[in-house]
């Protein structure tokens, strides 16, 4: 068996996923096994592929529901030890990730995590502490390797639209699987793209996750409201409702969050 099976999900974006297969490609270790699953891209996503030969162990082009159900369709066809999710637009971070990657794994280890490095400032990206994994992501899911037969066994939640990664890694965490963090980069993406680039869309599902497994048990209420709070003082300018809304539970302040969206769109449109 490979000791990693690197999967690239994608649709539509061929001009991106050249340089994504080049860093995975060009890696100094060699032992894994390469998944591409495109959600049957009408670009030249097939074209970009066959470019590099076989190089790419699966390439499935087939239309899905979205990203997660794209990643367990792929993962069933991964045959690595570990899996690793690189996707289209992010690379891995150099040359010999994979080896040095290797070279720290232990016996027992389930999630193994390092950095992620921003591509708009060639930097970590900051992520919540360790200790606060009730909350929300510690690291990036692309900076993370996993056991491939737990993502088998337990899919991602398909009912999610952008926090089934956060989902799986809470529901792991609930059922005992070992999470090691390791001083490594080993991806580099853009952060300000995509799905999750919106506070407000992925604060809503996140809260909900969090609510889920660990509301019980942590200050998932309390904390998660005065991130929505911090962020909707910031967004509209609203120092003067803080201490109002910081009477509101996360329900009422997503209400209230709406409302405001939509009065200073009318401001803007009127101006």
């Amino acid at each position: 068996m490979q000791t990693f099976s690197i999967v690239t999900v994608c649709f539509n974006d061929a001009e991106a996923l050249a340089p994504t297969i080049r860093s995975i490609v060009g890696q100094s270790f060699s032992d894994f096994q390469y998944v591409i699953q495109d959600g049957g891209s009408s670009d030249d996503t097939a074209g970009v592929v066959k470019s590099f030969g076989d190089w790419v162990d699966v390439f499935t082009s087939e239309p899905d529901g979205g990203i997660y159900p794209a990643m367990n369709r792929a993962v069933q066809r991964c045959t690595g030890t570990y899996t690793l999710f690189i996707n289209a637009a992010d690379m891995l971070a150099g040359p010999d990730v994979l080896a040095d990657l290797a070279g720290q794994l232990a016996a027992g280890d389930d999630i193994v995590t390092g950095q992620s490095i921003a591509v708009e400032t060639g930097r970590p990206h900051p992520f919540r502490a360790p200790d606060m994994f009730w909350g929300g992501m510690t690291f990036d899911h692309q900076a993370a390797v996993v056991r491939t037969d737990l993502l088998k066994q337990f899919p991602y939640d398909e009912a999610l639209r952008i926090s089934a990664d956060f989902d799986f890694f809470c529901r792991m965490r609930l059922r005992g699987a070992s999470f090691r963090s390791i001083p490594l980069a080993i991806c580099r993406k853009p952060y300000a793209m995509g799905a999750s680039a919106s506070f407000i869309v992925r604060f809503r599902e996140r809260y909900g996750v969090a609510m889920r497994h660990f509301g019980d048990a942590y200050p998932v209420e309390e904390t998660l409201t005065r991130e929505l709070v911090q962020h909707m003082v910031k967004t509209f300018d609203a120092a003067h409702l803080k201490a109002h809304m910081e009477t509101l539970k996360v329900d009422a302040l997503l209400k209230l969050h709406d409302e405001l969206e939509s009065l200073t769109a009318v401001r803007q449109k009127r101006a």
